[in-house]
């Protein structure tokens, strides 16, 4: 496992690359182009104005795409973010996986933590259906 401190700013923004750290430690079966293609299905930019983060997403947020997300928002912890918002407006797709990750971070920062929702049909069905659209959008 890398941690989040040691990854490449360019990890976190989300641009693909073949120059990964640890590659060791990927999983055998997915070949370094299903990782790019994995890596250019999400992408990720972060944004500080004074104590708010915001980390926005376009894109497929699902398994292949989860770490980074995770990576972003310790990130922005560990920049001493009181707020972190997490911008979901280009948003296409969720899987259990993003679901999971965003409200593992609501967990962990609670009010310091809110997610900005897609209008995606998608992911507006997921967050509906399992009922989490209030608890990750208030803060």
């Amino acid at each position: 496992m890398v941690c989040a401190g040691a990854l490449p700013s360019r990890l976190l923004l989300g641009t693909p690359t073949t120059n990964r750290p640890d590659k060791g430690n990927a999983i055998p079966s997915i070949s370094d182009a299903g990782m790019d293609a994995a890596y250019a299905r999400l992408r990720i930019s972060s944004h500080r104005d004074r104590s708010l983060v915001t980390i926005s997403l376009a894109g497929e947020l699902d398994l292949s795409g989860v770490h980074r997300l995770a990576a972003a928002v310790l990130a922005a912890e560990k920049a001493r973010a009181r707020s972190i918002v997490v911008d979901l407006a280009e948003v296409t797709f969720i899987d259990s996986t993003g679901l999971n990750e965003l409200l593992k971070a609501k967990k962990r920062y609670a009010k310091r933590f809110r997610v900005s929702p897609s209008s995606h049909p998608a992911v507006v069905r997921l967050l509906s259906q399992t009922g989490t659209t209030e608890m990750l959008t208030a803060g």
